[in-house]
């Protein structure tokens, strides 16, 4: 991530001040922030600082007023950013920091706040934070977690009785207020724990760890930071870009069927593509597009078709099922409506029925009986697809635009779908190169792998459903033989090959 900040902070910087969009104005912001932390401890050399920290503590740091600026200049520069940049070269490495995290005896659940330090001030609260951030971006994210979950606790218990934010923040602390501290506490919260859950290798005993953390458990923490987002900020869209994230790991690890996890992912997504137009956030304009152009390619849009026999005659018909929600609530909701789409009054009329009888069965909304077939979009995917391919381009022009392709688990499946249904044509958007900068190749594919890519079926609520990826692309999945063939037929023959090679490549 450093090396591609290199490249981008000389271009973002050059992109004249009438020019610059509002994600690149916070950009540039954030790169002068990070010059004046670093021209402030330019005389200090890596061995003097190698001395300071011998038996320095948190209170000698936060008695250092000029310490406490930089570290509330830090914070601002990852809020500012969304913490996509980092410091360049070994600057900040000169700054001091606390070993907090090898003080805290255990990671305690996130649902079970309890304060293992002392009391924290405002100023510590800052000073720790900032030490938090840091170890994130070093890939410390234990450590890292285990300091925020420490905040956490302070904050939950402490705040108005020893923490007072409006009281205890002065000059020093580069004007932040104790919302700021509160949302970036959530923010590098939600991202340590998801770098745990994706990356197992951080989640086993270490010095900052003491036993193996469970999915569950970086679930759960995600989840509380997430909403703190929302709660803190609603006109952020970093809170429902986490949640939409979580529904989608929920298919795997909670036991939702697919089509429920589609749709609460596509209903934050949609919610994180407002909030970006408002703020014109161009990153998250983008990435939440993709993100949901893939939802409704999963079938979260809800749009189920299938044919009624109605005087006789075989009638297409379609009906809008709202597959987040549980069947139950749908009965005990007074003003609940079906949203049917048919052009003959007899048939929107049948189709309430048996919409309306499929209920009192009490069928799940997301269980697809024989005939019936969940259908895609295929406007609206393209409409998102272009909108963020527009909000790319602007990335593009200062040379932040392959971070979208590194977050988002849709880029592949979303331009593939439309290549091969609406005979887009993919161009220079049909893969996202970086000079083999950035970012790995083993980021989450999502979960298209849980789903028959035809027919829709999943092993969850599907009983006999055993799903088999492609054996040459190992990209996507099938019910049966005769759902392979289909799709073999419809488009998968011309893509498969291609898919194969791409499978593994740098992002």
């Amino acid at each position: 991530m450093t090396y591609a900040v290199d490249q981008c902070r000389p271009k973002c910087n050059a992109v004249p001040a009438s020019e610059r969009t509002e994600t690149c104005k916070r950009f540039v912001r954030a790169f002068q922030l990070q010059d004046e932390i670093c021209a402030s401890i330019a005389h200090l050399t890596v061995e003097e600082v190698a001395i300071q920290r011998k038996g320095v503590t948190l209170q000698d740091l936060v008695a250092d007023d000029s310490y406490v600026k930089n570290c509330s200049k830090y914070i601002l520069c990852n809020e500012l950013t969304n913490s996509r940049i980092g410091f360049v070269g070994n600057d900040i490495v000169k700054l001091s920091r606390p070993e907090v995290a090898a003080k805290i005896p255990t990671l305690h659940p996130i649902s079970e706040p309890i304060v293992q330090l002392a009391r924290l001030g405002a100023k510590e609260f800052v000073v720790l934070l900032a030490n938090a951030m840091y170890l994130q971006m070093r890939k410390q994210d234990a450590a890292s977690l285990i300091v925020v979950h420490e905040l956490y606790a302070q904050l939950i218990h402490g705040e108005n009785k020893w923490l007072h934010f409006s009281e205890q923040l002065d000059d020093t602390t580069s004007s932040l207020t104790g919302l700021d501290c509160k949302f970036a506490m959530a923010t590098v919260g939600v991202k340590s724990a998801r770098a745990m859950y994706r990356n197992r290798d951080q989640r086993q005993p270490s010095p900052w760890l003491k036993k193996t953390t469970s999915s569950a458990f970086l679930l759960d923490s995600m989840e509380i930071f997430a909403n703190m987002l929302v709660k803190l900020r609603p006109e952020s869209p970093m809170g429902y870009w986490n949640l939409g994230y979580l529904a989608h790991e929920s298919v795997a690890k909670r036991n939702w069927h697919g089509l429920r996890g589609a749709a609460e992912c596509l209903i934050q997504m949609k919610k994180c593509m407002e909030a970006a137009d408002a703020i014109d956030d161009d990153f998250m304009k983008a990435a939440a597009r993709i993100e949901a152009a893939l939802c409704l390619c999963l079938g979260g849009e809800g749009m189920v078709g299938y044919t009624l026999q109605v005087g006789g005659v075989k009638s297409s018909t379609q009906v809008r099922r709202k597959f987040h929600i549980p069947i139950e609530e749908q009965l005990a909701d007074p003003h609940f409506h079906f949203q049917t789409y048919a052009e003959d009054p007899r048939v929107q009329e049948a189709t309430i029925r048996k919409e309306t009888e499929r209920m009192k069965r009490a069928v799940p909304q997301t269980t697809l009986e024989p005939g019936e077939t969940v259908l895609v979009p295929r406007w609206t995917v393209l409409r998102f697809w272009n909108e963020a391919m527009e909000a790319y381009d602007s990335l593009e022009t200062w040379g932040h635009h392959f971070f979208v392709y590194g977050e988002v688990m849709g880029w592949d499946s979303v331009s593939n779908y439309l290549h091969s249904t609406a005979h887009y044509e993919q161009g220079r958007y049909g893969e996202c190169l970086n000079d083999g900068q950035g970012f790995p190749g083993d980021r989450d594919r999502g979960f298209e792998t849980s789903l028959c890519y035809v027919c829709r079926k999943s092993e969850t609520d599907d009983e006999g459903c055993k799903l088999q990826k492609c054996a040459r692309c190992k990209q996507v999945t099938y019910c049966s033989r005769e759902c392979q063939l289909k799709d073999w037929e419809s488009g998968h023959k011309k893509l498969c090959k291609s898919l194969a090679k791409d499978k593994g490549r740098h992002m």
